[in-house]
């Protein structure tokens, strides 16, 4: 019952549809076209002076500060942390060792 009262179910009338189609796509192609000329009658001109300006290239950046050299220390220290971390788990191994055997 609301189909039948909203939507118009009498399209059956090939002429009256063929009618619409060709109306709808006329008005779109109407609309599309204007969008598509709408800039041709807007059209700025490029200014002739960025044109007679030479383009000249930008100054190279300034090199890289040198790198202070490391102390022995920080040369040392990732051998360091190593041996730290091996030594805790011999302490822990050994620990676990003299626990297990009492």
């Amino acid at each position: 019952m609301f189909a039948d009262s909203v939507c118009e179910s009498s399209w059956a009338d090939r002429a009256r549809r063929a009618r619409a189609s060709v109306v709808s796509f006329a008005l779109q192609a109407l609309a599309v076209s204007g969008l598509l000329l709408l800039p041709l009658f807007y059209s700025q001109t490029i200014p002739q002076l960025q044109f007679m300006s030479a383009l000249v290239a930008p100054a190279p950046p300034p090199p890289p500060a040198p790198v202070p050299a490391a102390s022995k220390l920080q040369q040392y220290l990732p051998l360091m942390l190593v041996l730290n971390v091996f030594a805790l788990l011999v302490v822990v191994l050994i620990v676990i060792f003299l626990l297990q055997h009492r």
